[in-house]
């Protein structure tokens, strides 16, 4: 696994888990203390390990029921129309690289484009391709899982009364901010991550132009080459 890949996973986790003890009780945070290994380096250690795959679980949701059904699907119908209104359809594209016809009306069939687009595009082997489609997951990650912790800091600010006052509103106002950014980077991380994939499977697909039907005239056209 890459490092970064952790690293995407265990912040969100870890921000969850910290915000999740601040709600328990004194009395269990005690009972809490007197269970976990003695030493510093053994509670961090233990706190490391909870966090990752907590950080799974505040992310999943958010890819299974927001980015999946609703996101994905509408990011996908606009570069469709946009690369129609450039001459450019994708169906098409991939009718003439796989010999059977494909559509692209429905959302069934919209996914099943981008599963061919993605399949040609990535079969290409480019680099570039490759490493901007890790960027891109990457960043999708992070936003996932950077959303549940945003509201779940509003909610622990606010039960718990930590500031009072404007301080109180001015924190509030940063972490729903931190929250529209996060979605906010997801959507435009889905969109370039798309967008990119369809267009490098442009690229390595280049348009069949149709033959020209042969001429009925077949045996004028010989003797007029003859005469010149």
């Amino acid at each position: 696994m890459q490092f970064t890949v952790l690293i995407e996973f265990l912040i969100p986790g870890l921000v969850t888990v910290l915000l999740g003890l601040a709600l328990l009780a004194p009395a269990t945070l005690s009972s809490l203390r007197g269970a976990v290994p003695t030493g510093d380096a053994a509670a961090a250690l233990l706190l490391l390990a909870v966090s990752y795959p907590i950080g799974h679980l505040v992310n999943f949701p958010v890819f299974q029921w927001i980015q999946r059904p609703l996101l994905t699907p509408k990011i996908r119908r606009d570069i469709v129309e946009r690369y129609r209104k450039l001459k450019l359809p994708l169906e098409e594209r991939a009718s003439q690289r796989l010999g059977v016809p494909v559509g692209a009306n429905s959302q069934q069939e919209i996914e099943q484009l981008f599963g061919y687009i993605q399949a040609i595009a990535f079969s290409a082997n480019i680099a570039q391709l490759n490493a901007n489609d890790l960027f891109y997951k990457s960043l999708e990650r992070l936003a996932r899982g950077m959303l549940f912790p945003s509201l779940l800091a509003i909610y622990v600010i606010w039960r718990n009364k930590i500031l009072e006052g404007w301080p109180l509103g001015v924190v509030i106002i940063v972490l729903f901010g931190l929250f529209i950014v996060s979605f906010l980077l997801l959507q435009y991380s889905l969109k370039q991550k798309e967008d990119e994939i369809a267009r490098f499977f442009l690229a390595v697909t280049p348009k069949q132009e149709t033959p020209p039907a042969p001429s009925n005239n077949t045996a004028g056209g010989t003797v007029g080459a003859s005469g010149l």
